[in-house]
Order: structure tokens, then sequence, then C-alpha cells
């Protein structure tokens, strides 16, 4: 467990975060060290989870100095993340960039490839600094462009009832959860990458 650097260092990054664990469970609890002295708002914080492969396994934002994370798998190691996100109304002096502005800013997934298999194609890719997940995109004849297929935290997909004799067509694009929204916003996606069922 360790303390995150906070995007806006004007409302207090959080500080002393500690951990406590159940066979299923982990309480999770910080300070923030401006709280006393800045009452005109309530700092929100965005707290992410993350095992030992790097996939996000909890994503949620608190107003509260305290969250507990439940269903957790026995005996495996998480990381733990607090940032101290966005402050539910900003003061007037705040310079710091909106996290809408932030978000486009995610670089597209690098080193991605498809490998074909029977029905089904397996995309793989780099991962991206500050991505949450990862959205990829499908060619449509159809329609003529590219529609989102799914969305996944790690960084691998397989994309199954493909039929063989045709060329498919995939783009992938870092994602960021917008707690305004509730919804993952999209970065820069990849470049096309093409692949054939076997």
């Amino acid at each position: 467990v360790k303390p995150d650097m906070s995007s806006y260092e004007a409302y207090g990054k959080p500080e002393n975060l500690t951990a406590s664990c159940t066979n299923s469970s982990i309480t999770l609890t910080w300070t923030n060290p401006v709280a006393s002295s800045n009452k005109a708002y309530v700092d929100t914080f965005r707290v992410r989870l993350t095992d030992s492969r790097g996939n996000v396994v909890a994503l949620s934002d608190t107003t509260k100095n305290t969250i507990t994370i439940n269903k957790l798998l026995y005996n495996n190691t998480y990381t733990a993340t607090v940032t101290n996100n966005k402050p539910s109304s900003k003061p007037s002096t705040s310079t710091s960039t909106d996290t809408i502005a932030s978000q486009a800013k995610l670089a597209a997934p690098k080193n991605v490839k498809a490998k074909s298999g029977t029905n089904k194609i397996t995309l793989s890719w780099s991962k991206v600094k500050g991505a949450d997940g990862y959205r990829i995109y499908m060619y449509d004849e159809a329609k003529g462009k590219y529609v989102r297929y799914k969305t996944v935290t790690g960084t691998k997909c397989t994309v199954t009832g493909i039929i063989g004799d045709k060329d498919y067509k995939f783009r992938v694009a870092a994602v960021v959860y917008n707690s305004s929204t509730r919804k993952y916003d999209a970065g820069k996606a990849s470049s096309p990458v093409t692949a054939r069922c076997a």
C-alpha cells in the first residue's frame, strides 16, 4: 500500500494511507492535511485497487476518508491507490486541469496484436499509464465504421463468434472512469489491426 500524489495539489493529497484486511475484504483509511482549513468544499477521493497482475478489481469515488472493498480473493496481493480526484465545488483560486481534459490525453495503446484461433480472435496490447480499462472497437462493414465491441480491465480480449474466410479489423482505446457521468471516457484509439479466423 502506497500513498499517491494528488492531481489537485491545492485540495490536499491523501496521506497516512493504511489498510486492514480480513479473508475477503480490505478497509482503507487515509487523512487529508487541508480538510480542516477548507470548509467551503468537500473532497472526492478516487480509490483504485489492482491485483498482482495489474488488473483493476475495484474503482470507486467517496467523500469519506475510509472505504471497505469486499469480495476479494483470499491470500492474494493487492495494491491500493487513493487520489484526491475532484472536489464537489472548486475554490476560485484553483488552476488545476479538470478531469475530462486530462482524460483526452490518454495515449493510444501500443503493440496491439491479433492472434487467430478457431472461431475466435485474441487481441493483446501494452498497458497505458493512467488507464482504468480498455475499449475494443470492431469494424462493421454494413455501417462503414468501427463500433464498440467490449470494455475490459486487462490488456487482452478474446472476440468470439468469428467466421473464416473474412478479414476482421480492430482498434483499441484506453479508457478512464468519469465519476460525474458514471461512464468510461475513451482516449485516442490505436492503429487498426487485421486478423482472419483460422
